[in-house]
């Protein structure tokens, strides 16, 4: 039942309604609130976080550093480094054969390195294969990175993270060596990462005579199991005669060492570069279609154990 209530006051009429319903005792409904704090009104007040821009490609260097021998195959670390003068974000998203659950992208200061983990994308296949190029899409270029890994079944981008550099230089205990007739492998066994200079004499023989190396990558620094090749071959001017097999080959931040290598007068030696997948590496003359796990990854990594 409702009852109105005329209330005369001057020259005004006043109405007003009361009710009786039941429904006046029920919760009135929820309203949403109109008034901000002044904080969330001026928007300068709370400033969007600092982002990358991308990295421009061609300031970034890319090699395989070192690949993981397992029982029947090995899985490839690519390095990408920032050689450019600017913060920034390298992104494999767009990459073919990049793995759903890993973290597509990372941030790179100038002259920092991020690891990219290269896997296997099966376990078994009728056809094992070497793979010696991994294709990759870097912020919508492009680019394709000689590698050295064994795998069954096809590739699989699967991590991507970001390194720590230390400057400090290796210990030469942590160092392995490998010469052969045309250049000298190095190794780093130790857990961390270190630097072993450049390399500034061979067998006391007078100054080196530098060559063009084959790849426009110059490595210092060595992270743990990292390998790096020397290119170095007889000076063709000079009548050189091989004296023997044994060498000694100085760098500036580690010191001499002798190592199994051509001993001669003079040597040409180009900078340190990528040892995995280089065109005058072993793997660049295997017959197409070879399988052999074995024998490849023999001839990929002259320090792999033998496969069991």
């Amino acid at each position: 039942m409702r009852v109105l209530v005329l209330i005369l006051s001057g020259s005004s009429l006043l109405l007003s309604a009361c009710s009786s319903d039941s429904s006046a005792g029920e919760p009135r409904p929820a309203t949403t609130a109109t008034e901000l704090g002044p904080s969330q009104i001026t928007a300068e007040t709370v400033p969007a976080p600092e982002l990358p821009p991308p990295c421009d490609v061609t300031d970034l260097a890319l090699w395989t550093a070192q690949v993981i021998v397992g029982q029947d195959s090995a899985d490839a670390v690519i390095r990408i480094r920032n050689d450019g003068d600017v913060w920034c974000e390298a992104n494999v998203s767009q990459s073919p054969n990049v793995d759903p659950l890993m973290e597509p992208d990372v941030w790179l200061d100038p002259g920092a390195w991020a690891d990219l983990i290269v896997g296997q994308s099966g376990d078994e296949c009728l056809s094992p294969a070497p793979v010696t190029l991994v294709e990759l899409d870097i912020n919508g270029v492009k680019v394709v990175v000689p590698t050295a890994m064994v795998a069954t079944c096809g590739w699989q981008l699967t991590a991507l993270y970001p390194n720590e550099i230390s400057t400090g230089p290796c210990d030469p205990a942590a160092l392995q060596f490998v010469g052969t007739d045309s250049f000298l492998v190095v190794r780093n066994t130790a857990l961390s990462t270190c630097a072993v200079g450049e390399l500034s004499a061979v067998s006391d023989y007078g100054p080196l005579q530098p060559i063009e190396p084959h790849a426009d990558i110059a490595i210092a620094e060595l992270a743990a199991d990292d390998t790096i090749a020397f290119r170095y071959g007889l000076n063709p001017v000079l009548d050189c005669q091989v004296a023997s097999t044994r060498a000694a080959v100085t760098f500036t931040l580690i010191g001499t060492f002798e190592t199994e290598a051509p001993n001669c007068s003079l040597y040409e030696f180009g900078a340190g570069r990528p040892f995995y997948g280089d065109p005058d590496g072993p793997l660049w003359d295997l017959p197409p279609g070879r399988f052999d796990v074995q024998s490849a990854l023999a001839e990929l990594d002259p320090f792999a154990p033998p496969i069991n």
